[in-house]
C-alpha cells in the first residue's frame, strides 16, 4: 500500500493576512514577483480557474465534503515562507486550510465552504496586495486522487485528514454510501498508524474511474495475497 507521509506546512496564522510586506525591515520583493500587465494577467488566469471550481461547486458527488484542491507553485517560491503566503489565499481563520501535499509535492487545501471560496476569489482579485503569492501560484485545480496501478485488480482507497474527526468521520461514512449506492463491494480495514483504508476487489475501469471522482487521497492497486491483519472500524 501506498503510504508517503503528505506533509503539512506549519505556521502560525495571523487573524489577517493578506500576505502583504510588513513595515520595516527588507521590503525588497522575491525575483519572481510579477508587476504591471503581466500581473494582471496572471491574477485574471488564476481568478478564471477560481470562477470555473465555484461555478461547479454542487457537481461533486458528494457536496457535503469539503472541496479538495491541488496548488502548484513555481519552483523559486519553494521557500516556506512563500508557501505561507500561497496558503493564506485561501484561509477562513476557522479551519485548518493545508491538508497535505501532492506527489507532486504541490500544496493540498480544504475549502468548506463557498464563503471561503469566495474569500479567496477577493484575495485573487488584490493584484498588487498580493502579488508575490500570486506570482508564486502556476496552477489551481480540483484535486484528483493519486491512481498507482499495477497487475491486481484489487485496490486500497486511502482518506484524506480533514484535521477535523468529525469531518473525517462523515465524509469516510458517505464515501462508503456513494459505493454501495453504485453496487461496488468493498472492506473496511485499519492499516499501521491507524490509517484507514477500503479494500475494493475486482475493481473495473468504470469501478475507478468513479472513486476518482470522490474526495479520497490516493487509489493503489495491491496484491490480493499480501493481506495484513485487518482491524475493522
Amino acid at each position: 500500500m501506498y503510504n508517503n507521509e503528505y506533509p503539512i506546512i506549519n505556521f502560525s496564522q495571523r487573524d489577517q493576512d493578506n500576505a502583504k510586506v510588513p513595515g520595516g525591515g527588507n521590503k525588497k520583493k522575491p525575483s519572481f514577483t510579477l508587476s504591471g500587465e503581466d500581473l494582471v494577467e496572471h491574477g485574471k488566469f488564476l481568478l478564471n480557474q477560481l470562477g470555473t471550481l465555484k461555478k461547479n461547486w454542487n457537481d461533486e458527488v458528494i457536496n457535503e465534503a469539503p472541496r479538495i484542491l491541488q496548488v502548484s507553485y513555481i519552483d523559486k517560491a519553494k521557500a516556506k515562507s512563500h508557501q505561507e503566503k500561497i496558503i493564506n489565499m485561501f484561509n477562513n481563520y476557522t479551519h485548518s486550510t493545508q491538508i497535505g501535499m501532492s506527489m507532486s509535492d504541490d500544496i493540498v487545501v480544504q475549502i468548506n465552504s463557498l464563503d471561503q471560496m469566495d474569500e479567496a476569489v477577493k484575495n485573487f482579485s488584490s493584484f498588487s496586495e498580493n502579488d508575490i503569492p500570486i506570482s508564486g501560484i502556476e496552477d489551481i485545480k480540483r484535486y484528483e486522487p493519486t491512481l498507482i496501478k499495477s497487475d491486481s485488480n484489487t485496490y486500497n482507497v486511502t482518506f484524506w485528514d480533514f484535521l477535523d474527526e468529525n469531518v473525517n468521520m462523515r465524509v469516510r461514512n458517505l464515501i462508503q454510501q456513494k459505493l454501495n449506492e453504485k453496487n461496488i463491494k468493498f472492506k473496511r480495514s485499519s492499516y499501521g498508524k491507524g490509517t484507514q483504508v477500503l479494500e475494493i476487489p475486482k475493481t473495473t475501469v468504470d469501478k475507478l474511474e468513479f472513486i476518482k471522482k470522490l474526495p479520497v487521497k490516493s487509489i493503489e492497486s495491491t496484491k490480493e495475497t499480501e493481506s495484513p491483519s485487518l482491524n475493522l472500524f
